[in-house]
């Protein structure tokens, strides 16, 4: 998700029963879990982020909120 300083934050969603990171354990099992299963991320993603990837704590719910979203040419609030 783009960010207004020029980053971007990456949300992964799984079921709990089958969280695929939480067992990673070294940047290299990092960097391979995301050349596998998000390639088109993993080119972007340095040693280091790999590494403060492993320091994330994995959270059980996710709070979003949204100002407005457009769905083909009927804008609505929510």
């Amino acid at each position: 998700m783009p960010q207004l300083d020029d980053k971007f934050i990456e949300i992964l969603f799984f079921p709990k029963k089958k969280n695929k990171v939480v067992n990673l354990s070294t940047k290299e099992e990092v960097m391979t879990f995301f050349q596998q299963n998000l390639p088109e991320v993993a080119s972007l993603i340095f040693e280091e982020e790999a590494e403060a990837f492993l320091k994330k704590p994995i959270g059980t719910q996710l709070r979003t909120r949204c100002d407005r979203y457009h769905y083909g040419d009927i804008a609505k609030r929510i």
